[in-house]
């Protein structure tokens, strides 16, 4: 009887679990603007910032900022639909450089931590996606041993990830060429397979990208096997 009502109960939670889920999703595939990120309390901090760079200040701005992509994309992307609210889209370039620039009492590991985070499962687009790209290629100059010691630490996927952004271009152009031979013979010592991996992406991705907006499969033709 016990191990009945145990089952009933788990089977409620799950459905009310796969409920939120749905909705969830619903909203987020929907044309209507969502935005996971508390965008007062994130403009209210970038304002407190600008007045007075104190640690408290620091830790405020960094706490509201995007935590991982998708985050970071909802609150930053600009959606070309009747009524769009552009606030935070015009914001990107700015805020951005704030959390480049001004959040010099943050501790590198937990920096650089947010940083990777970010770039997971990024997408190479214009403006707010490519703030966020170049960043991450600021910091990997500035901070080449921690931003390794944080990549080496991830399973080999969400690696793969982080390099398909960081590599991300329409053009393999000369100068991405040699950031990425510097890199590789700095690091291939002393992290063998996580420069396999940076290879492979770069590889796939340097000069083989597209903007996400353009889409990967609309607007192309393909022939079909008869």
């Amino acid at each position: 009887m016990q191990c009945n009502e145990a089952m009933v109960i788990i089977l409620m939670i799950m459905k009310k679990f796969l409920l939120i889920y749905l909705f969830a999703f619903c909203v987020i595939t929907s044309q209507a603007q969502y935005v996971m990120v508390d965008t007062l309390k994130l403009n209210n901090a970038e304002r407190a910032l600008a007045k007075d760079n104190s640690l408290k200040n620091q830790k405020a701005f960094f706490d509201a900022f995007p935590k991982d992509w998708p985050q970071y994309i909802t609150t930053y992307q600009y959606l070309d639909i009747k009524g769009f609210d552009a606030t935070m889209y015009d914001k990107a370039k700015y805020q951005i450089t704030a959390f480049a620039e001004k959040l010099t009492l943050i501790d590198d590991s937990t920096y650089c931590a947010r940083l990777v985070n970010l770039a997971i499962g990024a997408e190479l687009d214009a403006d707010a996606p490519s703030y966020l790209q170049q960043l991450q290629r600021d910091v990997m100059r500035r901070k080449t041993g921690t931003m390794l010691k944080i990549i080496s630490q991830l399973i080999e996927g969400d690696q793969m990830l982080y390099w398909q952004f960081y590599w991300s271009n329409l053009f393999r152009k000369p100068y991405i060429e040699a950031e990425y031979n510097k890199l590789y013979d700095q690091l291939k010592d002393k992290y063998p397979s996580e420069m396999k991996i940076m290879s492979i992406a770069f590889e796939y991705f340097c000069g083989k990208s597209f903007f996400m907006t353009d889409g990967h499969i609309d607007g192309k033709t393909f022939e079909v096997e008869k």
